[in-house]
């Protein structure tokens, strides 16, 4: 570089020296002549661009060519490292001025000396996918590059097993107030989580017989009593991510339960009264008697009976059906229903 900039100023130099030159002769010289001493100029400058041309290249060719050797971890590559690694670059770099490291997320530039072997190393950062990084040298005798690959595992997320309640993998009905039991196998998971209405929990990490290495994890819960239907989630976590499943617990209702009754119970003929009942463990409710239809879990409803009339009422439920009912009195004398 410094020779370039030395064989410029030489050619600038020169140059401006002709043209003074000509110039202070312009003064009592005839135009011909001027044109023929700057003719006579060029082309001295011509030989003089040829001279200094010949003697910079045959400089620049006596410059050693760079070298330039990248390493992962030590090795030359690929290597193979699990998903998350960091990865150490190790470069030798000799001839150089400056070199860069390129790669995902990562470019760095190195500044040396071409004089002395140049070298370093830089962190390749967590690393989830295959990726190649390159360096690439720059000194006076010209460039070098070299690049090192480094491949990555894939590892999957937790896998959740044998999830089972009171030791079944089917779905499990229980009465209401019962408590369950919940146990579960997860295999590439460092911890895991059991989420509900729970007593107690427990696992352990267990490993798989020799020769294998494989260590999973075994887990119980216990729940408290049950008076609704439940769902029961496990989370486990690994290397991989984040893996869940879900149980649900179903609790039976019970039998249904239906009240009714009237006021008054006894009216004069003619006159009304009102019915009004409810219900507990029922989805419908079927009148009969001395009405009629469907009607509604609670309710109440004025009737005018002529004469004694029976109001029946059953309801069904997921724990079965019962019945209910009232009667209502009539009369001519209102002296007999004060």
């Amino acid at each position: 570089m410094k020779k370039k900039i030395v064989f410029s100023a030489i050619i600038l130099s020169f140059f401006f020296f002709v043209s003074s030159q000509v110039y202070a002769q312009s003064s009592y010289s005839s135009l011909n002549e001027i044109g023929k001493q700057l003719e006579q100029a060029y082309q001295q400058l011509q030989t003089l661009t040829q001279n200094l041309t010949g003697k910079l290249t045959a400089a620049t060719a006596g410059y050693n060519t760079p070298t330039v050797d990248l390493k992962a971890n030590t090795f030359d590559g690929p290597i193979t490292v699990s998903s998350g690694s960091n990865v150490i670059l190790y470069w030798v770099a000799t001839n150089t001025d400056s070199c860069t490291i390129s790669g995902p997320n990562l470019r760095t530039f190195l500044e040396g000396d071409s004089s002395m072997p140049f070298s370093g190393s830089v962190n390749s950062g967590f690393l989830t996918m295959n990726t190649t990084f390159t360096i690439t040298c720059t000194g006076p005798g010209g460039t070098a590059s070299d690049s090192v690959t480094i491949n990555v595992l894939t590892i999957s997320p937790p896998i959740i097993s044998d999830l089972k309640v009171n030791y079944s993998t089917s779905p499990v009905t229980v009465a209401s107030g019962s408590s369950v039991s919940i146990s579960y196998v997860a295999r590439k998971a460092d911890s895991c989580n059991v989420s509900g209405p729970l007593a107690w929990k427990y696992s352990v990490k267990t490993s798989e017989p020799y020769p294998s290495t494989e260590v999973y994890i075994q887990g119980w819960a216990g729940s408290t009593a049950l008076t609704a239907n439940t769902t029961f989630t496990i989370t486990c976590t690994g290397p991989g991510g984040t893996s869940s499943a879900s149980v649900t617990v179903y609790v039976a209702k019970g039998v249904p339960s239906v009240t009714i009754s009237a006021n008054p119970t006894t009216v004069i003929t003619g006159q009304s009264s009102i019915l009004s009942w409810s219900s507990t463990n029922a989805t419908s409710c079927t009148a009969g008697g001395g009405w009629s239809g469907l009607k509604l879990t609670s309710g109440s409803q004025v009737v005018a009976p002529t004469q004694r009339t029976t109001y029946t009422l059953t309801c069904w439920g997921p724990g079965g059906n019962i019945s209910g009912s009232v009667i209502i009195d009539t009369t001519l004398n209102k002296t007999l229903i004060r």
